[in-house]
């Protein structure tokens, strides 16, 4: 072997059906590509259309969110409430002793 490359034999023919082929592919993506440009121009279209909703849709967002936070009042927690209650009975049971302390102490200096 010398390191020759075998020659290949392309016909005229061969490159003419070749290119016909490659005409018809080209002519077959021409007439899908008007179709597919207006099915972008449409999604375009739409997530435009979105976009520009979405300042006063997040602008409602936020008003509804601030009138739920309004309405909203925290609750206390239980182990307050129940301090609180046994503060409560504790100063009305220590006012109802200074009372019979001091009617004591009363009748004891008449």
């Amino acid at each position: 072997m010398t390191g020759e490359v075998p020659s290949a034999r392309v016909t005229l023919d061969a490159i003419y059906s070749e290119v016909q082929g490659l005409r018809k592919d080209v002519t077959l993506l021409q007439s899908d590509l008007p179709h597919h440009v207006t099915i972008t121009k449409d999604k375009q279209e739409e997530y435009e259309t979105r976009l520009a909703n979405h300042g006063t849709r997040l602008g409602s967002l936020e008003l509804r969110v601030t009138q739920v936070e309004g309405k909203v009042r925290p609750r206390t927690p239980w182990y307050l409430v129940v301090g609180a209650v046994g503060g409560i009975l504790t100063s009305v049971a220590t006012l109802f002793t200074l009372l019979i302390i001091a009617s004591k102490v009363g009748a004891a200096l008449s």
